[in-house]
């Protein structure tokens, strides 16, 4: 379970760097923030969520290239 953490956390410092955030930033951030932030993240790249219940999916497909 502690594996699943860091990886998780390893997986959210990439994607905050992508939006400028340096790993000492989000060790900082509150779990909902970072949580906020990827959302923010997510969604600029076209990423749109599915709410089903208390519970929210994201869709993940790549778009074809003409």
């Amino acid at each position: 379970m502690l594996r699943d953490a860091v990886k998780n956390y390893q997986l959210i410092t990439v994607l905050l760097a992508k939006m400028g955030f340096t790993a000492a930033q989000v060790a900082q951030m509150s779990v909902i923030e970072a949580q906020s932030w990827l959302a923010v993240y997510l969604e600029s790249q076209g990423i749109k969520p599915v709410t089903q219940g208390n519970t929210t999916h994201y869709i993940i497909q790549r778009k074809k290239r003409a």
